[in-house]
């Protein structure tokens, strides 16, 4: 069994009770039934084991790489402080209408889905992806109770990373926040 050879002492079990019921020692037949029913409940709870180990090695592996990217952050922002949080920032609209915001939020590298966010933007429908940020950049630093992230990281460029900025600059109340934003184009 602790050889991960399960299925072949099932098998000598099975063919052990048949060989004593032939012999017509109906006994003994039931005492080896009773061994395969015990047998197959532990087997049964192995998979759960199993699962659960498999759970755990997945956490350690997703645990280190948090600690390899939080090291690469940590050295790109020129910061020795931990980062647990990091908002992330995306405008989303169809031609200047429509306009929503999302606000996603990672804690140690997973996401955290319960703290989602999703803003209505208020200005008017007008295609301006700037100043529709700020707007919700402004209204999010309005939220304390929300906690402060280590990091806010915004889609965009250098005139969405400059309203990130200005936008954490005006609500004093915040603690250090590092701004930074990232936006395609030449690698």
């Amino acid at each position: 069994i602790l050889q991960g050879k399960r299925k072949t002492v099932l098998y000598t079990l099975r063919k052990e009770m048949a060989n004593f019921s032939d012999k017509h020692e109906f006994e003994k037949a039931l005492e080896v039934k009773h061994k395969i029913l015990a047998f197959e409940q532990v087997m049964a709870h192995t998979n759960v084991i199993e699962n659960q180990k498999s759970k755990i090695k997945s956490q350690n592996l997703a645990d280190e790489v948090w600690k390899k990217t939080e090291k690469k952050l940590q050295t790109i922002l020129q910061t020795q402080k931990p980062i647990s949080k990091i908002e992330c920032y995306d405008i989303s609209n169809i031609q200047g209408t429509l306009a929503v915001a999302s606000m996603v939020l990672f804690i140690n590298g997973k996401p955290d889905k319960s703290q989602y966010k999703k803003f209505r933007i208020n200005m008017e429908n007008k295609p301006n992806d700037i100043a529709m940020l700020g707007e919700v950049l402004e209204r999010r630093l309005k939220h304390p109770e929300w906690g402060w992230p280590e990091v806010m990281l915004i889609d965009g460029g250098i005139a969405q990373l400059n309203i990130g900025i200005k936008s954490k600059n005006v609500a004093k109340e915040t603690q250090p926040i590092k701004i930074i934003s990232i936006a395609k184009g030449k690698q």
